[in-house]
């Protein structure tokens, strides 16, 4: 038949497969072969499915309450884990014993399992899984989820999806576990975990749980009792493992109710106030076939949290957080988080980062030290101590106070991880005088009766100290090294979980359902354990490293530290600080005087105060005596002293005025809008903060005029670059000079060469520094510096920073600096300033530089811009970080313009933030209305030597500039000199300042708008404008900022103004803030008066001279 097939068809070929003839044209060949082989993979397939099916439908296995690892490989048939295995890891038997059964194969084995039907219904929607072929894996998934978080559409969604058990089958497991349970309790006549082995040595911890506790009747309060119990084994011993909890009664919908006796505790009352200080007590339980066990009542919980938080009372104000912030090792916000130890975790490894970095610094101070002595160098210790008891020294002694508690807290952290009970007992003696120290009054009380117990153990419990001893007094929840961690924090986690989406929060209004969580919750939380336990077994071998022993971590931590030392190091080394002040870090600021010698004898303070208080112990009269507070915020002290004073009698001034105003309105007629026309005080609250300067973001202005342009991506090319001089010396700090003369060759010269070598001129411009400053004030709050002269052979001072705290050191630096540059630059032309005087490395005409009466570089620099111009200078490059150069470039780029310059570049920021702002580009978008009114608007909003409106910022005062552009011609005008300011100006500037606060206000008088934002609009007193006449002096402080320092920058020799006619008046040599000329309040309003008259008002009645009703003010009986 085939031949004759063959022979009749043409192009008709046989192909023979196995046993099988194929017959087929020839280009269809391929795809009848192709079809052929599928067919014979399919029947391959059908036949294994056939064959996995009947293993998986005859294979019978029942949840009966627990998820050891015998049930879950016991709940499948192990035809279908070797098929599962061959299909994940491959069919060869090599790729079988290399890889085995991982935990993914063992999941998939049961999910096939589960979702096997014997008989799937026609038409229905779901099909109802058989018992008898309920999976672990599904169980896990669905106990687990209903743990965690009590979702009943999170367990539905996975079931629809054959992941889970139904949420009905979750509930039935949950009570039938309960009911289990409660049986056992029953049995044994006590409440006893079943996790629980006999034969071992146990801790326990107990604490309140309290959900909604302002409430002790309502239905969804819970005022509960956590009692958490960790056993310890050991290698040598296990424990017991007692019988596993079984369901038995399957047909169980609920969680039966445990005798009263079980859950509620009678109440008990003491019967003294002041009950004598206990000691520690042990219970010994003999209980027939369950467990012995030993338990240590603890008086107090040593808590980390405290022994961190109580570390950053004394870092508070300290400038520690700033250095964390510049640093970019913490967020603003995040250092701030670490002085009240919100995490425990985090605010610890901060301390251990901040603790390497001062010991890296007092290293460096101490390699100086015998650098500086040579052979007669103190040993490291010997010297650390002689600075610690200096009085001269309270930076150094404070910085050590904290690395000290720093260390006594590690070393309490380390007692815990490596479970050494010697070494908590010494580290819980050397943190507690820092309790007494630090008015940890609580702490201070009760942590000597816990050490004095802990101390005593080998006399009266030897048996507790001996499993002390072996590391029995921490909890280890891991097999890894150095991960032990104290009892209580232990039962903080499992309390987290009762707080948590799965604990009691959401079941307290149903008492079933709170039953349920109460006692099957732990048995749902042991069945999932179980199961993670039992799906490990064939995993890789268990790391035992501790989680921080990585070769990232401690990448991270070392950047860390790198860069907090690279800051800290900037700052100045508190160690090498010279000064007799003690000092933030940061900032510099002056801490109070006192302040030096409560750090000196801090610690000693709590020392003897831990002493006098353990020796006394025994007398109930002293454990009870009144612990005395020391003084611990160091920082804030002057402001605690004078600001904080002054604002609290400034608080009581303001109540006791309105109240007086209330009363005499009852009887007199008052004029409001007069009583607003005058400060409440000597100085107005919206300008100042308690008779000082209110200073503002002057940043902010930065950034809103950076908006308006697009810098470049890299450094344009200019023909002169100007460098704010005293900005240069800051960010140069010595490195391996030793001199003053080896810092200008090696680290200042060096730099200005580099600069001279790329542009055709270059200008360094310094500060002049006058007793009479205008800024006196503000460098003053930056602290002082030891002084030292500057000669060539003189030695560097150790602490780079504090040494340019010192007015006369910088006048004496910059001036040594200008000689050396002008000397050692051979390149292109080189100006830099000296005092009054400017100095050239070339012979070049200095006519329009020298001599300068500017004394900052702010103004002085566009000095140098226009003599640069004239030069035939096209493009000029300032390198400066201060938003004060910014808006005086932008004002006066019209005038340098006019001069031949083309362009002006300002470097702005520093680091990797640095950016090149084109001021031409800035001045054309910004228009010629906004860029010649800049200079009296930065003033007037807040400078460095004028104030800023309290609440209101650069942002707010540019919105209320574009609401308010009438106000532009008032600003160009006051913005030139010499300024003149007229009524039509003040009103113009009233109707401004109005808009800030209110933008809808209609009024333009600022003491009417005063009156309506207080009363109307519930303003508080320092949250509405300043009086007309405070406004008066505020305008006039700005105009002479703006136009008679700033308006004369490119001026040479500036016209000088007498400060008296501008806003200031002098009080000895310094120049004091003229706030208002009108008296306060209440030394001016008539309808204020009281009498003191004894009898009846007569002539020298002040109320009868004013022609005014006596109120109840007054001492007299009259009645008006």
């Amino acid at each position: 038949m085939k031949e004759r097939l063959l022979a009749e068809i043409p192009r008709l070929v046989a192909y023979k497969k196995g046993r099988d003839i194929l017959l087929a044209f020839e280009k269809d060949v391929g795809p009848v072969l192709s079809e052929a082989s599928s067919d014979a993979d399919a029947i391959i397939l059908a036949k294994a499915a056939q064959i996995l099916r009947r293993h998986m439908v005859n294979h019978k296995s029942k949840f009966e309450g627990n998820l050891y690892e015998s049930s879950v490989h016991d709940s499948f048939p192990p035809a279908l884990l070797q098929f599962v295995c061959m299909i994940e890891h491959g069919a060869d038997i090599k790729s079988q014993l290399k890889f085995g059964a991982t935990t993914n194969d063992l999941a998939m084995a049961q999910l096939l399992q589960y979702n096997c039907f014997a008989k799937c219904k026609e038409g229905a929607a779901t099909q109802r899984h058989s018992r008898d072929r309920e999976t672990p894996f599904p169980v896990y998934i669905g106990m687990s989820i209903y743990a965690k978080t009590r979702k009943r559409h999170l367990v539905e969604m996975l079931h629809d999806h054959g992941l889970s058990i139904p949420y009905n089958r979750v509930l039935d497991i949950s009570a039938q576990l309960g009911d289990a349970v409660v049986n056992r309790y029953i049995e044994e006549g006590l409440v006893c975990p079943p996790k629980l082995r006999k034969g071992l040595f146990c801790t326990s911890a107990m604490d309140n749980i309290d959900h909604n506790p302002s409430s002790t009747t309502a239905t969804s309060s819970f005022h509960g009792t956590s009692i958490s119990i960790f056993q310890h084994t050991s290698s040598e011993n296990q424990g017991e493992v007692r019988e596993p909890i079984l369901i038995k009664n399957s047909s169980v919908k609920k969680v039966p109710e445990l005798p009263d006796s079980y859950t509620n505790v009678h109440p008990a009352f003491f019967t003294k106030k002041k009950p004598s200080p206990p000691k520690g007590n042990v219970t010994y339980a003999s209980l027939p076939t369950l467990l012995l066990t030993n338990e240590y009542e603890w008086l107090q919980k040593v808590s980390l949290r405290l022994a961190i938080r109580s570390l950053g009372t004394l870092l508070q104000s300290s400038g520690w957080t700033g250095a964390l912030v510049e640093s970019v090792v913490a967020s603003s916000g995040t250092a701030d988080s670490f002085l009240s130890a919100s995490s425990v975790t985090r605010t610890r490894h901060m301390h251990q980062v901040t603790a390497c970095c001062l010991y890296m610094l007092r290293k460096e101070a101490y390699e100086y030290h015998c650098a500086d002595q040579n052979d007669g160098a103190l040993n490291f210790n010997d010297w650390c101590e002689k600075w610690t008891c200096r009085k001269e020294s309270p930076q150094f002694q404070f910085w050590e106070l904290v690395l000290s508690m720093e260390l006594v807290i590690f070393s309490l952290v380390r007692s815990f991880r490596e479970a050494n009970f010697n070494l908590y007992c010494q580290a819980l003696s050397a943190l507690i005088p820092f309790f007494f120290a630090n008015n940890n009054v609580n702490y201070a009380r009760w942590l000597p009766i816990h050490l004095r117990d802990m101390v005593s153990l080998e006399q009266t419990h030897p048996q507790i100290f001996n499993e002390f001893q072996l590391g029995k007094f921490v909890v280890h929840k891991t097999h890894r090294e150095f991960s032990g961690i104290a009892i209580d924090q232990a039962h903080e986690q499992a309390n987290a979980i009762v707080k948590g989406d799965g604990g009691a929060i959401g079941v307290t209004e149903d008492p079933s359902a709170l039953r349920r969580w109460m006692v099957s919750g732990p048995e749902v939380s042991q069945l999932v354990n179980q199961y993670e336990l039992a799906s490990e077994v064939n995993e890789a071998t268990e790391d035992i490293r501790h989680h921080e022993q990585t070769r990232q971590s401690q990448k991270s931590f070392t950047d860390k530290v790198q860069r907090l030392f690279a800051v800290m190091k900037d700052l100045g080394n508190p160690f090498q600080e010279e000064s007799k002040d003690l000092l933030t870090l940061d900032t510099k600021n002056i801490a109070h005087p006192s302040a030096a010698e409560l750090v000196r004898t801090h610690l000693e303070k709590g020392q003897v105060a831990f002493r006098d208080f353990f020796n006394g112990l025994g007398d109930e009269t002293s454990f009870y005596r009144p612990i005395k507070k020391n003084k611990v915020d160091f920082f804030r002290q002057e402001a605690a002293s004078a600001c904080s004073d002054m604002k609290k009698q400034v608080l009581k001034d303001d109540c006791r005025l309105f109240s007086q105003l209330f009363i005499s309105c009852q009887s007199r007629e008052c004029d409001l809008l007069e009583f607003f026309k005058h400060e409440n005080q000597s100085f107005p609250a919206a300008l100042s903060d308690t008779g000082k300067l209110y200073y503002g973001q002057k940043s902010q202005l930065a950034n809103i005029l950076e908006a308006t342009i697009s810098p470049p991506d890299k450094q344009p090319e200019c023909g002169a670059i100007i460098i704010d001089g005293s900005s240069l010396v800051y960010s140069l700090s010595p490195k391996t000079s030793k001199t003053f003369e080896e810092y200008a060759v090696q680290d200042v010269v060096p730099k200005i060469q580099a600069y001279s070598s790329k542009y055709e001129r270059t200008d360094i411009i310094f500060d002049v520094y006058w007793t009479s400053s205008l800024k006196a004030e503000t460098r003053s709050n930056r602290g002082k510096g030891g002084r030292r002269r500057v000669t060539d052979k003189t030695k560097l001072p150790p602490n780079w920073k504090s040494f340019l705290r010192d007015n006369e050191n910088k006048t004496e630096l910059f001036g040594f600096l200008a000689e050396k540059i002008v000397t050692l630059c051979p390149d292109n032309v080189v100006v830099v300033t000296k005092g009054e005087q400017a100095l050239s490395n070339k012979p070049i005409s200095l006519e329009g530089l020298s001599p300068c009466n500017h004394e900052e570089a702010d103004s002085r620099i566009f000095t140098h811009a226009l003599h640069a111009t004239k030069q035939q200078i096209k493009s000029v490059l300032i390198k400066a970080c201060d938003t004060d150069i910014l808006v005086v470039a932008v004002n006066v780029f019209a005038t340098l313009q006019d001069a031949g310059l083309e362009k002006i570049w300002i470097e702005f920021g520093q680091g990797q933030s640095i950016r090149w702002l084109p001021i031409h580009d800035m001045v054309v978008n910004l228009g010629p209305e906004k860029s010649s009114g800049m200079l009296f608007f930065h003033a007037f909003t807040g400078c460095d030597v004028v104030s800023a409106f309290r609440g209101k910022s650069k942002k707010s005062a540019w919105q209320a500039w574009e609401v308010c552009p009438e106000v532009s011609p008032v600003f160009k005008k006051l913005s030139q000199y010499p300024p003149i300011i007229e009524d039509a100006d003040l009103n113009i500037l009233e109707k401004f300042v109005i808009t800030m606060y209110d933008k809808q206000s209609t009024t333009c008088k600022v003491d009417e708008a005063r009156l309506d934002l207080f009363a109307r609009k519930q303003r508080s007193y320092d949250a509405i404008p300043p009086t007309s006449a405070s406004l008066v002096q505020h305008v006039k402080r700005s105009a002479f900022q703006a136009a008679c320092i700033w308006g004369q920058a490119t001026v040479c020799k500036m016209q000088t103004e007498s400060l008296a006619n501008w806003g200031w008046q002098k009080d000895g040599q310094i120049w004091q803030v003229l706030w208002t000329t009108l008296p306060p309040i209440a030394q001016t309003c008539e309808q204020l008066t009281k009498c003191g008259c004894k009898t009846e008002c007569q002539g020298r009645c002040k109320c009868y001279r004013f022609g005014l009703k006596c109120t109840q003010l007054c001492a007299c009986a009259c009645e008006g």
